[in-house]
């Protein structure tokens, strides 16, 4: 590599045993193990896309369903990757079923057949990305060739970074420049100075919490509706020390007949409503009304388990004004900034 600022491939250790204390000299250890870990936190990526069953079949023929569908996904990529990475389980109907998956400029071409092993379902597809931390939104087109093919599972997480830039955007820490006997500098990117710019910027998002695309579903009651037959476990990460709640942000892929309005929200485990998201669209759009704040995780529990429970999380709809239906077919909850 050009630059000494590659991500390691597994988690570094740093000696605690020795930790910086006022009076103390400066050991060369701490800083050379430090820098690596910091490198690995800010390249290792995140998950933007949690494991679901869309359950959503395509169909060459017509019968069992369209011959294409779109899969819509919406969250906050961490803002280092620079590639992605697609799990899909794909199941046919009765053999010889074959399906296009594409990505953005990504396309798999893949023969099913009606599999029960997850592992002889499941397909990779890689796509290129732009570093960004903006709200985005991912398509997945589904295309039926041949036969019918139910899609079954979707995930997507970011690909672990082999190294970092020297740049304002990854903060990558050029290792050569922490090795014993090194001068201390304070110099971007480097020494000690880089190690602490990187640190401070680095953060610990999960990204995605919950993630949904299915069926269309809808909605013409005048009282709230639970989206999920039951509330999402769901456990935000703890940023500060003295931290017992996460707010994280939500979106919704929401319509509704002509003359029609609806009304979304989501309800936490200890019955908490977020602000109301207005369904006003008669076409399939995102709306994304904002943050609501969950339990997050507990350090003192083995699991994690804030007081030994699951954080949960519900999406209601209801139907506002109108006669007609109002209807749901994505939702996503994700870690906000930190």
């Amino acid at each position: 590599m050009p630059e000494s600022t590659r991500v390691p491939s597994v988690r570094r250790t740093v000696p605690l045993g020795e930790a910086v204390q006022v009076g103390r000299s400066v050991a060369a250890r701490q800083w050379s193990e430090l820098a690596p870990l910091v490198n690995y936190l800010r390249g290792r990526g995140s998950v933007l896309i949690p494991g679901h069953a869309p359950m959503l079949i395509v169909d060459a023929a017509g019968s069992l369903g369209p011959t294409n569908r779109n899969l819509r996904y919406r969250t906050r990529p961490s803002g280092r990757a620079i590639a992605r990475v697609w799990l899909f389980e794909l199941v046919g109907n009765t053999g010889g079923d074959r399906a296009t998956v594409s990505v953005g400029a990504s396309t798999i071409s893949v023969a099913v057949g009606p599999l029960t092993s997850s592992a002889d379902r499941a397909f990779l597809l890689v796509e290129t990305a732009s570093k960004t931390t903006a709200i985005s939104s991912m398509t997945v087109a589904l295309a039926a060739v041949s036969g019918a093919v139910q899609i079954v599972g979707v995930t997507c997480w970011e690909l672990p970074r082999a190294q970092l830039t020297k740049d304002a955007t990854d903060l990558g820490i050029d290792l050569g420049t922490l090795d014993s006997g090194r001068p201390i500098l304070d110099r971007d990117y480097e020494s000690v100075a880089g190690v602490c710019e990187a640190l401070a910027s680095a953060d610990g998002r999960r990204v995605g919490l919950v993630s949904w695309w299915g069926p269309q579903l809808q909605f013409a009651s005048g009282t709230y509706e639970s989206v999920f037959e039951l509330p999402i476990r769901i456990v935000p990460p703890r940023v500060g020390m003295g931290d017992s709640i996460r707010s994280c942000q939500w979106t919704l892929y929401a319509w509704c007949d002509v003359g029609t309005t609806g009304d979304a929200r989501i309800v936490t485990d200890t019955g908490a409503v977020s602000g109301l998201a207005s369904i006003t669209a008669t076409t399939g759009t995102w709306l994304d009304p904002g943050a609501r704040a969950f339990r997050c995780e507990q350090a003192g529990t083995v699991d994690g388990l804030p007081s030994g429970t699951w954080p949960t999380v519900q999406l209601e709809v209801r139907r506002a004004s109108g006669a007609g239906n109002v209807y749901v077919q994505g939702f996503n909850l994700y870690d906000g900034l930190w």
